[in-house]
């Protein structure tokens, strides 16, 4: 599967969320309740100008705001891994390899193993697996990684590129490689 990186842009908005939702978090986190220090510091300024900054803010409700939200994208970080850990079991339960999975995550094949090492993923390269059709047809043979694509090599030579989507993969035998 080819996947899109983000652009500029998004990833810019992507990060403005990820703030915006750890501020939302973090806010009661601080013991700033439903306001934001930004009109906590409202209040006190004699002069009623907008607060636009950080800068306006007491030392104390500085620090407090940072910590806070330091806290939560923590607490984020450990729920986005449990998150990428359900999807590699999900995508494996469908039959992906660890191929597949370390290309989706932006890691090596060993990458993907290492991280999800107790997740069976689907066949990978030397594994012998059995494939049955939607129509009931089938064949078994030796799992490759080719430049085009994961293929299975049949027992007479012949190369089979159709392996994915409406396909049941079964790994009869894992590889001399998967120990």
């Amino acid at each position: 599967m080819e996947f899109n990186d983000l652009t500029g842009d998004e990833r810019t908005d992507l990060q403005d969320q990820i703030r915006g939702l750890a501020w939302a978090f973090a806010r009661r986190a601080a013991g700033f309740g439903g306001a934001s220090p930004y009109d906590r510091a409202l209040l006190r300024r004699a002069d009623g100008q907008r607060v636009a900054e950080t800068a306006d803010l007491t030392p104390d409700d500085r620090r407090n705001m940072y910590l806070a939200r330091l806290r939560v994208l923590g607490i984020m970080q450990s729920e986005l891994d449990r998150a990428a850990d359900l999807e590699a079991y999900c995508a494996g339960a469908e039959g992906a390899n660890f191929r597949e999975l370390g290309d989706a995550w932006g890691i090596s094949r060993q990458g993907a193993r290492k991280r999800w090492s107790s997740l069976r993923a689907g066949p990978d390269a030397g594994d012998r697996v059995r494939l049955t059709y939607g129509d009931g047809s089938g064949c078994e043979g030796t799992w490759e990684d080719t430049p085009d694509g994961p293929a299975l090599r049949l027992d007479d030579g012949t190369l089979r590129a159709h392996v994915t989507g409406q396909v049941c993969r079964e790994v009869i035998e894992r590889g001399a490689g998967d120990a």
